[in-house]
């Protein structure tokens, strides 16, 4: 059922002229006849060029600053499914790769075959602390805490097993096949970097906490494009709160500046969100170390945003979803009433999707004018996208489903039934290479989305 602009609540801002250098402002006379355009011969070769700068322009690749963004959505199909209790309550990570899937919590680690969801291995510990570096590379794990605490590297594809005691490891992460950690060593706290002999390349102190002991729930250590990220959320007035430092030397890397981490990611795949201590600027940093040009205005956060860097920058205050330009802080492109409005979805192909009750609304990007609103089912934590297709998994009715809509119509594609039962809920996700990792409270289950 589709339904008028007129009949929402939005107020499209008056425009101000526009930059002629900004897309979409005045070509000051692109309607003149030009010199040398008068013959047939000319217009063919115009037309030829256009056909060719049509070609490119739908061809172009994707923007270096996206999240949710997958390379491709068919309907999904289910390749297996693997019963396991998974507590609500225990915080979990969870990695994909070509070969294995891996799901840590505090108690313990698995490791799952990829094509049929057998599981490989398992190892225990307290208070696990577990990264992967890359896919199918080591799970280094930190179990225990303080003189307990010791190191679990785990070979994910042949499931060996190796632990050593490292008294006072908060936190520890593969390198390129070093041991990236962070330890506190009586009053103090260090980042140190060791090869796979265990000799130190490297120890930087970061300074005094005093006498009571970090607990590893409050670190944060990871890694990006040839950074480090540290971060404590409890320490001495001589320890930053976070920080982003080079893994070649653990120095702070003078090029970020005072910008500390503000957002991990949930899945390696998306940019780390880095903000200015007092809070006036933002930056993205991706996974090939590239830092994206500094934003003075906050942008709300999107689980699937296709340009994470567009000139409209989203906000939700006051009642209202603003649209603004970045080039230009005082204009509004439009603005809308958040009453009544459940979430903002996605950002997809020039389009917001916005959820409403029951219903979905797409609105333009610049415009805020309403493209399409129809009764679909979309969650906005449990979203992604292709740039075509919008994937949503929905698990609140006890049972899982899968459903996809056509970013550009609202059209629902398909929907898609997996594991049923209240102990279904849906808790993560994870995509690689054309396959979709959910888990559930009930267990994993394993898409094919080719």
């Amino acid at each position: 059922m589709r339904a008028r602009a007129e009949e929402f609540d939005l107020e499209v801002a008056a425009s101000a002229p526009l930059d002629p250098r900004l897309p979409g402002g005045d070509t000051q006379g692109a309607s003149r006849t030009r010199p040398g355009l008068s013959g047939p011969l000319p217009w063919v070769a115009v037309a030829v060029v256009l056909v060719l700068a049509g070609i490119a322009l739908a061809e172009r690749p994707p923007p270096d600053w996206r999240t949710g963004i997958v390379e491709h959505i068919a309907t999904p199909t289910e390749q297996w499914y693997t019963p396991l209790q998974v507590d609500m309550s225990d915080p979990h990570d969870v990695w994909l790769g070509p070969e294995t899937a891996i799901l840590a919590n505090r108690s313990r680690v698995h490791g799952f075959a990829v094509a049929d969801g057998a599981e490989l291995w398992q190892a225990e510990g307290r208070h696990l602390r577990c990264h992967q570096g890359e896919p199918d590379g080591d799970v280094l794990c930190v179990s225990g805490e303080a003189a307990q605490a010791e190191l679990i590297r785990i070979d994910a594809l042949a499931g060996e097993i190796m632990r050593q005691d490292r008294p006072g490891t908060l936190a520890a992460l593969d390198v390129d096949g070093d041991v990236l950690s962070l330890r506190q060593e009586g009053e103090r706290t260090f980042l140190e970097r060791e090869d796979s002999s265990g000799t130190r390349r490297w120890s930087v102190d970061l300074g005094f906490v005093g006498a009571w002991y970090v607990p590893a729930l409050l670190t944060l250590l990871g890694t990006t494009g040839g950074y480090v990220m540290v971060g404590m959320g409890l320490g001495g007035p001589s320890v930053p709160s976070f920080a982003v430092r080079n893994a070649a030397d653990g120095q702070v890397a003078e090029e970020i500046g005072d910008l500390w981490v503000g957002r991990p990611p949930a899945d390696a795949a998306n940019p780390w969100l880095l903000v200015a201590e007092d809070g006036s600027e933002f930056r993205y940093l991706n996974a090939e170390g590239a830092l994206s040009e500094a934003r003075s205005q906050w942008s709300h956060y999107l689980v699937v945003d296709e340009d994470l860097m567009s000139d409209v920058s989203l906000h939700l205050a006051h009642g209202e979803l603003q649209a603004l330009s970045h080039r230009r802080p005082d204009h509004i492109y439009w603005s809308r009433s958040t009453s009544g409005m459940t979430a903002v979805l996605a950002r997809v192909g020039g389009l917001v999707l916005v959820q409403e009750g029951t219903t979905t609304a797409a609105l333009d990007e610049r415009t805020g004018a309403q493209v399409w609103r129809e009764q679909v089912p979309l969650v906005a934590w449990r979203s992604l996208s292709d740039g075509r297709t919008l994937l949503s998994l929905d698990s609140a009715s006890g049972r899982q489903v899968l459903s996809g809509v056509d970013v550009r119509t609202g059209e629902l594609l398909f929907e898609v039934t997996g594991v049923e039962g209240p102990d279904a809920l849906v808790r993560t996700e994870r995509t690689y290479e054309g396959r979709l990792l959910v888990v559930t409270t009930a267990g994993l289950s394993m898409w094919s989305l080719a």
